[in-house]
C-alpha cells in the first residue's frame, strides 16, 4: 500500500492561488450583481464566448446552452416569461483557483405562478471568465413544472 500526501505550496504559489480564488470570488460578485438587475448584457461581460450554461430538467428551458449567445437567450427568456420578476439572493459564495459556488435562494413568478426555492450554482472559471455554469435547483421537478405552467400561461 502506498499513501502519497500532497506537500502545501511555496508562499509564492499560495499568494498566486489565493489571488485567483478571490478574483473568481470577485467575477461571481459582478456577475451575480448584473443578473439580479437584470443586466443580462454586463453580467455576460464575465462569460467566455465559448461557455455553457447547464440548465437542468424537462422544461423547455432545459438543455446545454452553449455559446455566449445561447447563454445570453436564455437569460433573456428567463426574463421575458417572468417579466423580470426574478429575486436572487445570494445567501453564500464561495471559489478556488478554478471554480466558484454560489447558494442562491431563487423566486421567479408570472402572474399568479410563483416558484420559490433554493438553488446551487457552480462554475468553472478560465483566465477571470467563466467557462462552464451548472445550475442545480433543491427541486427539479417543482422548476419544470413552473416553466411548463409559465409557458402555458404566456401562450394563452
Amino acid at each position: 500500500m502506498s499513501i502519497t500526501a500532497e506537500h502545501p505550496a511555496a508562499p509564492a504559489q499560495q499568494t498566486t492561488a489565493q489571488g485567483s480564488a478571490a478574483r473568481n470570488m470577485e467575477v461571481m460578485q459582478e456577475v451575480y450583481a448584473a443578473f439580479t438587475r437584470g443586466d443580462v448584457e454586463t453580467a455576460a461581460g464575465y462569460w467566455r464566448d465559448d461557455c455553457t450554461h447547464f440548465y437542468p430538467g424537462h422544461s423547455p428551458l432545459a438543455g446545454a446552452h452553449r455559446g455566449i449567445e445561447s447563454a445570453l437567450g436564455f437569460a433573456g427568456r428567463m426574463f421575458e416569461i417572468t417579466e423580470g420578476q426574478i429575486e436572487m439572493t445570494i445567501l453564500d459564495l464561495g471559489a478556488s483557483e478554478a471554480a466558484a459556488y454560489a447558494r442562491v435562494h431563487t423566486a421567479y413568478r408570472k402572474g399568479d405562478l410563483h416558484l420559490e426555492m433554493m438553488f446551487v450554482n457552480i462554475s468553472t472559471i478560465v483566465d477571470g471568465q467563466i467557462q462552464d455554469f451548472w445550475t442545480l435547483p433543491e427541486d427539479q421537478y417543482a422548476v419544470d413544472e413552473f416553466w411548463h405552467a409559465a409557458l402555458a400561461a404566456e401562450a394563452a
